[in-house]
């Protein structure tokens, strides 16, 4: 007889996606493992220029049937709470590769507690 199979692969792209992780500081050298984009990953980085460059690394979502999921990017901070980003996505997973551009804004546990405790409470 004759044998029919048939075979679908659903792939999710805008799924929400959670990092955790726990870092170590060796000078300008920090090493950080954990949770990336919602998979087991490392990263590595390093500061330049008192903290104000960081230039990093990420490897994450390992799986045997296709290459980690690997990540680069540069982070400048001219202000103390103003950071822009720019890198390269994926680099290893040619249909998947692209360059990103960004900024953001950086708040520390003692900001939000300043914040927080100058607001008046009702």
């Amino acid at each position: 007889g004759n044998t029919v199979s048939e075979y679908e692969e659903k792939i999710e792209y805008d799924k929400l996606k959670f990092s955790a992780q726990v870092a170590k500081r060796y000078y300008d050298f920090v090493l950080r493992g954990g949770l990336l984009e919602s998979t087991g990953g490392f990263g590595f980085d390093y500061y330049f220029l008192d903290d104000k460059l960081r230039m990093s690394l990420e490897a994450f979502d390992f799986s045997v049937d296709r290459n980690p999921h690997l990540k680069t990017y540069i982070d400048f901070t001219p202000f103390s709470h103003l950071y822009l980003t720019t890198g390269y996505d994926n680099f290893i997973n040619e249909d998947r590769r692209s360059f990103f551009l960004g900024g953001g804004i950086n708040f520390s546990d003692e900001d939000i507690k300043t914040l927080f405790s100058s607001s008046p409470v009702p």
